[in-house]
């Protein structure tokens, strides 16, 4: 495991150290590319129980991605698939995380499929099991279509991102296409009402939010945007992105940037946010910076934490050698992510930030070699109560379509 201090200041550079203590590596599942799925893309959810949710990008009965779960046994751990998507006006290639809605079912969306008019705009969806008990190990679960996006000329399409439930039930989510929006998806006794909440079609300030959005106590939402912002001087000379809040005014919401990436901050986020009790929010950007952004007397603070050793071709591969997903944080404050092409052998790595004496010790806890262990992790980890990383590769794996992984501290 390779380690250094990573000051709380905005600047790149970081002191190694080597540090011997050694953690645990195991796959619980390797992907075939069949049935149970082929490359997933999102970070797993956990339940009460410890089981974990996924979802796979592609694979499936149809080759339209899965859901599937791991359940863990006395001899191992489980998969089941728990839908194979058809490609149909379920949708298809699904590339966000599943969560639990306050009714207990499991809620997603997918990027693809859908409305046939649209050409597959992506769908949003929800699962239940079946109603009646089932005798098979491999019982699908009930699928139901919540909305499909039908235009890709007004943003209507392409969502990525996680899901987001209010106290209320609504959903909140984004798209990827022209230059995105943010909607709300409400309940109602005749199905879900659509509401689009913010355009960034037509937006200078940003645009492409790849990531979900994330909500405070008063209702505002937070969240990150690939591309836009006021900095010119970035990655090909694009605008390197941003940070924003979306805060309601009425029946109308109002746009608020409260960080432009520059290029010597990173940049390119296309991992969202997390927070903590005080109100600061968390994330990591594509081109390798990890970052905090503190609330300040109306505005907000900026700090490096740390910046992940990138050691992949940027010319081949871009910014997308860095971390694509969000960090997850531990008990003690501790964040924990993943880089997608990074680390010893620049297939990618987990990494761990300790806060420290003021500052933030990081550590890498796992280089993947595209073997057995896989590689490409573009989904980020899940952390159990006693603190051990579930995570899933996009690559590698003994049919090159990803595995499931545990590391445990």
């Amino acid at each position: 495991m390779r380690r250094f201090r990573a000051l709380l200041l905005p600047a790149f550079a970081a002191l190694f150290c080597l540090n011997l203590s050694a953690q645990n590596f195991t796959v619980l599942h390797t992907f075939t590319g069949s049935n149970d799925g082929a490359s997933p893309f999102a970070t797993l959810t956990m339940d009460a129980a410890g089981n974990l949710y996924g979802t796979a990008e592609a694979g499936g009965s149809q080759g339209a991605g899965t859901v599937f779960k791991l359940t863990n046994r006395s001899s191992g751990w489980l998969l089941t698939t728990l839908y194979s998507f058809t490609g149909g006006e379920d949708g298809a290639q699904p590339r966000s995380s599943v969560i639990f809605g306050p009714d207990g079912r499991l809620y997603g969306n997918t990027y693809a499929g859908g409305n046939p008019i649209c050409g597959g705009c992506g769908t949003i969806y929800s699962l239940r099991p079946q109603p009646q008990a089932c005798a098979s190990a491999n019982c699908s679960w009930q699928e139901s279509t919540l909305y499909q996006f039908p235009d890709a000329q007004d943003g209507q399409a392409f969502p990525w991102g996680n899901l987001l439930f209010d106290a209320a039930g609504n959903i909140y989510g984004t798209t990827l296409a022209g230059g995105g929006i943010v909607y709300k998806l409400s309940p109602g006794l005749q199905g879900w009402t659509y509401q689009t909440l913010y355009s960034f079609v037509y937006s200078e300030q940003a645009r492409q939010p790849y990531a979900g959005v994330i909500s405070d106590t008063a209702g505002n939402l937070f969240g990150t945007t690939y591309g836009g912002g006021s900095n010119d001087d970035c990655w090909q000379l694009q605008s390197c992105g941003t940070v924003f809040e979306l805060s309601p005014a009425g029946s109308s919401w109002v746009l608020t940037i409260i960080h432009d990436f520059d290029g010597n901050d990173g940049g390119l986020p296309i991992g969202g946010l997390i927070s903590d009790r005080f109100g600061n929010l968390y994330g990591a950007n594509s081109m390798g910076v990890i970052y905090m952004l503190s609330p300040a007397g109306g505005s907000w603070s900026f700090s490096n934490l740390a910046t992940v050793e990138i050691t992949c071709d940027v010319w081949i591969l871009g910014p997308s050698c860095g971390p694509w997903d969000t960090l997850a944080m531990g008990a003690d404050g501790s964040l924990y992510g993943t880089s997608r092409a990074s680390g010893l052998y620049a297939y990618g790595n987990v990494f761990r930030l300790t806060p420290s004496n003021g500052g933030w010790i990081y550590d890498d806890l796992h280089d993947f070699t595209n073997g057995s262990d896989g590689s490409a992790p573009i989904g980020g980890v899940t952390l159990d109560a006693s603190g051990n990383l579930y995570g899933t590769t996009a690559g590698g794996g003994s049919a090159g379509v990803g595995v499931v992984f545990e590391i445990t501290q």
